[in-house]
């Protein structure tokens, strides 16, 4: 700066240095495109909702399937063991 000359370019960080780990490489490189060309499910096809990876409610990736509060006793009746437990149901 003092000089008035240019300096060379120095390139801090080398994106595909083969001793960093494939897992650092592929999460450089996703943060990059994400910064550079930012992708949204609404912009890809038609607008169908079928264009999504994972819709609401897909339950594609859960590995135990959905188990609800209810709780039923063999006579019969419910309780709702997580939810309000100070209220007495009738």
């Amino acid at each position: 700066p003092e000089c008035g000359t240019g300096s060379p370019r120095v390139f801090v960080n080398a994106p595909r240095l083969a001793c960093v780990s494939s897992e650092t490489r592929n999460a450089r490189d996703t943060n990059e495109r994400a910064q550079h060309a930012p992708r949204s499910s609404r912009d890809s096809d038609s607008g169908s909702y079928a264009r999504m990876r994972h819709p609401s409610g897909c339950g594609c990736c859960s590995t135990a399937g959905k188990r609800g509060s209810t709780v039923t006793a063999a006579n019969g009746a419910k309780a709702f063991p997580t939810k309000r437990p100070w209220m007495i149901s009738h």
